[in-house]
């Protein structure tokens, strides 16, 4: 059993009578491509435009990526962030002082913590390297 070969005009639904209608349309236009140009140079441009692929269209322009948000500052709890780790960071580095003050509110599943609590502890960092940092300045401001 011999399988029809089916072409786009029959999936579009197109009947015999708009097939040959576009075939003399193109034939129209090939024989004005002949008329202006010669039949060598027509023919090559009529294959050159059936090797070329169908335009994609044209996508949106990308949407930007979100802006970082500031969020509300906290002087009082900076203070007593400040407080804590002077009393409790003796020989402690920052991070693992952040992974023990965050520690009531880690998640911990299947004994690994949460991305969401890394990204905590590297906001607490920052935190307290800006607060360390303004506390500095006091300082240097209070001693001239």
């Amino acid at each position: 059993m011999k399988q029809r070969i089916t072409s786009a005009a029959d999936d579009l639904g197109l009947t015999q009578e708009s097939r040959d209608e576009y075939k003399q349309q193109l034939s129209w236009m090939f024989a004005k491509g002949c008329a202006i140009f010669g039949a060598k140079v027509a023919a090559k441009l009529f294959r050159d435009q059936a090797k070329t692929t169908p335009p994609t269209p044209a996508r949106g322009k990308r949407r930007p990526p979100p802006r970082k948000r500031k969020g509300p500052h906290d002087p009082e709890g900076d203070r007593f962030l400040l407080q804590l780790w002077n009393t409790a960071s003796k020989g402690k580095g920052k991070r693992s002082f952040a992974q023990m003050a965050l520690k009531n509110h880690a998640v911990k599943m299947g004994g690994n913590v949460r991305r969401q609590d890394k990204i905590q502890v590297d906001s607490m960092v920052r935190r307290l390297n800006r607060i360390i940092r303004r506390a500095a300045k006091v300082r240097q401001l209070g001693t001239r």
